[in-house]
């Protein structure tokens, strides 16, 4: 978790050093505006906002950008852009690690800030000078440039900036291991943070020194900062937030060798770390619920985790071996753009001086001409003059030879240097392939599944024929999907169940291929069908198939079962946390199920579930529906469409025929979603029936 520590502290000091200029409210807008401009002041303006803009987003581009603005600027005598170009080249080079070459960069325009009287330049630039030194592990160094910086905000009472170089002088003292002052900083830091109500930034800070009180061996106070700093990422509903501060805490309970609180705080982890996709601690969390299961005598379990940790940090080198190979790359591309712009130079260079010795070489004949004609009285200084120029243009011959040589060995350079392009680029097309084949077979593997769970579904020609009126709304958010729907008909009754497993995917998957097995089973096999006595014995039996007794598994399903009985003229319904809306002549009534789930996380087995019977001796239209559509996230502002929307929608469309129905449902889901510009957060699955015609 030191690691961890370090990445965080890097984080901090890049987003704290770098101060980014308002970027253009229309990048396409500046681009078009770009294509008007002539070679002037505002171009270059306009190219250097284009290169700071893309600094943080795409290398090559910013580079581009800010190399024409930087040129231009420097062709007009621009000063102030050619501070402000040399800055953009100079962050763009410490974000690839180009740490030096930052420096000087950061110089360049250091020094025309200062010579302009640009206190605020002078200011930011001090501070970029030190973020570049920190990078290049030059800590002293650092903190003489983040001090000046400091005094400078002082006096100018820029308290933001103040906050972020008391942070900075942290980071600089916590790596030299001065952890009291680094303390102290962090301190300072964190009471302007309160000033300005900077919640996110409070958190952070926080962390951090609860880091320091860490590597000082005052680990109680370290968890009451790691666990202050969760429950204001919590508070914020920041998800990578929580999962660095939970990190930070498991790390803490794996050090003091507390191996019980090691596994409850990674079982707290898991779900944020799977919601940020954050593979690092994927493997962190695996490698210490390893330690923790071995060291508690539960050595399966410990090799499986070992094995999970493994493949995750696998994955991990392989992509950062990706991307320093793409930083490598850009880095050559940009000094070899750099070396041919330098050898143009030097052939115009060439070019000037050949012409300039043409030129010389007339002037000699036409003063040998007058020399001649004004006699021998002159001969003597004819001569002198003559022997002068003969050296001069020896040396320049000499000067000429040199710089073709210099031009030779860089023309020579070129050709190694794409040599190694070539070899770079042909490591990175097999690690590219590696990765898509991984991504195939993965692909190719889940897409069977879906075979395989389609096959388990019940006909929907079976269900039209028994319910002439219905739909089904079916979308899993992942190839595979955790809801499902069962249909069969026993002894003259119609029995359908809307089934929601735990977890979505692969796992949610397995989940549903047990429940439907289960259905057949205890209905078709057994004729049982009354719906509460359904849902007791599946509760009973996934209890006993996963063990849930004895072992730490808590799947389990949510669901709606109904049994139309055509004789009686009535439906029998029975809900886990599932409800059924029912509608008759207009009129709403909504059957709440049991606040139970069949199987998953229960202290004990229910006895029974409630069995509740709806006379639909008149026509009926009735629902049963998951919990996906409901909890979708989307629309104006990106909330979930909630259980009230939903159930106004279902009887605003009641008396249409189901297929139109089928429609405006799909459409109000795409569109809630699209607005938003969400994803698919869970599997939908509604189903809906009209009855009326089935019983006569």
């Amino acid at each position: 978790m030191r690691v961890l520590y370090q990445v965080l502290l890097g984080v901090m000091i890049t987003c704290l050093s770098f101060t980014i200029s308002a970027q253009p409210p229309n990048v396409d807008s500046l681009k078009q505006l770009l294509k008007t401009l002539p070679q002037d002041t505002n171009r270059a303006k306009v190219l250097g906002d284009l290169g700071w803009y893309y600094v943080f987003r795409d290398s090559q581009t910013s580079a581009d950008y800010s190399k024409a603005s930087l040129e231009l600027a420097q062709k007009l005598n621009f000063q102030e852009q050619i501070a402000k170009a040399n800055k953009s080249m100079g962050v763009l080079h410490d974000i690839l690690g180009n740490h030096a070459k930052a420096v000087e960069y950061f110089f360049t325009a250091l020094k025309i800030y200062e010579s302009l009287g640009h206190k605020q330049g002078v200011a930011t630039l001090n501070n970029n000078v030190g973020t570049a030194y920190t990078h290049l592990k030059d800590q002293e160094t650092a903190l003489k440039y983040y001090f000046k910086a400091l005094k400078m905000n002082q006096q100018r009472k820029n308290t933001r900036r103040i906050g972020k170089n008391y942070n900075n002088i942290a980071v600089s003292y916590d790596k030299l291991e001065q952890f009291d002052k680094a303390r102290l900083f962090y301190e300072k830091s964190l009471a302007i943070k309160r000033g300005f109500n900077d919640q996110k930034g409070m958190a952070i800070t926080t962390m951090n020194i609860g880091g320091i009180y860490r590597k000082q061996g005052r680990l109680d106070s370290a968890e009451i900062r790691f666990l202050a700093s969760y429950k204001t990422f919590k508070g914020q509903q920041d998800v990578r937030g929580q999962m660095l501060a939970l990190g930070q805490v498991l790390s803490l309970k794996h050090q003091q060798k507390k191996w019980i609180e090691v596994l409850e705080v990674a079982q707290q982890i898991f779900p944020l770390i799977q919601k940020v996709r954050a593979y690092g601690q994927f493997a962190r969390t695996y490698s210490m619920m390893s330690d923790a299961y071995y060291n508690t005598g539960q050595y399966k379990k410990a090799y499986e985790h070992f094995k999970q940790a493994a493949t995750y940090r696998d994955s991990i080198d392989v992509e950062a071996r990706v991307r320093k190979m793409e930083a490598l790359k850009f880095g050559f591309e940009l000094e070899k753009k750099e070396q041919q712009n330098k050898l143009l130079k030097k052939e115009k260079a060439l070019k000037e001086a050949q012409l300039s010795t043409k030129e010389e070489h007339i002037a000699r004949q036409r003063l040998w001409i007058v020399m001649v004609c004004l006699g021998l009285l002159l001969s003597t200084l004819l001569a002198t003059v003559l022997y002068r120029q003969r050296q001069q243009k020896q040396k320049t011959n000499e000067l000429l030879q040199q710089q073709k040589d210099e031009i030779t060995t860089q023309a020579e350079n070129l050709k190694q240097a794409n040599f190694e392009i070539s070899a770079i680029n042909e490591n990175l097309n097999a690690s590219k392939q590696v990765i898509e084949q991984k991504n195939q077979d993965l692909t190719a593997s889940i897409n069977y599944a879906q075979r395989i769970q389609m096959a388990l579904l019940p006909l929907t020609e079976r269900i039209d024929q028994a319910i002439p009126e219905n739909f089904i709304l079916w979308k899993p958010r992942d190839i595979v999907s955790g809801d499902f729907y069962w249909f069969d008909e026993v002894d003259g009754k119609l029995v359908l169940a809307v089934v929601d497993c735990t977890g979505h995917g692969v796992p949610g998957a397995f989940m549903s291929m047990l429940g439907a097995n289960l259905l057949t089973q205890i209905i078709s096999q057994r004729k049982v069908t009354i719906p509460g006595e359904v849902l007791s014995q599946m509760n009973q039996h996934i209890y006993q198939n996963l063990k849930q007794g004895t072992t730490q598994n808590h799947d389990g399903m949510d669901m709606s079962l109904v049994c139309i009985d055509k004789a009686a003229q009535q439906i029998q319904f029975a809900g886990a946390f599932h409800s059924l809306l029912a509608f008759q002549n207009g009129e709403k009534q909504e059957i709440k199920g049991d606040r139970a789930s069949v199987g998953g996380n229960q202290t004990h087995i229910p006895e029974a579930y409630s069995t509740y019977t709806l006379d639909v001796s008149q026509s009926t239209t009735f629902y049963l529906y998951s919990d996906g559509f409901p909890d979708q996230f989307g629309g104006p502002h990106n909330k979930k469409i909630g259980s009230g929307k939903f159930k106004s929608f279902l009887q605003e469309i009641v008396a249409l025929p189901m297929s139109e129905q089928h429609q405006l449902l799909t459409k109000f889901l795409s569109e809630w979603i699209s607005e938003a510009g969400q994803s698919q957060t869970d599997d939908v699955l509604v189903f809906g029936a009209c009855i009326g015609e089935v019983l006569s």
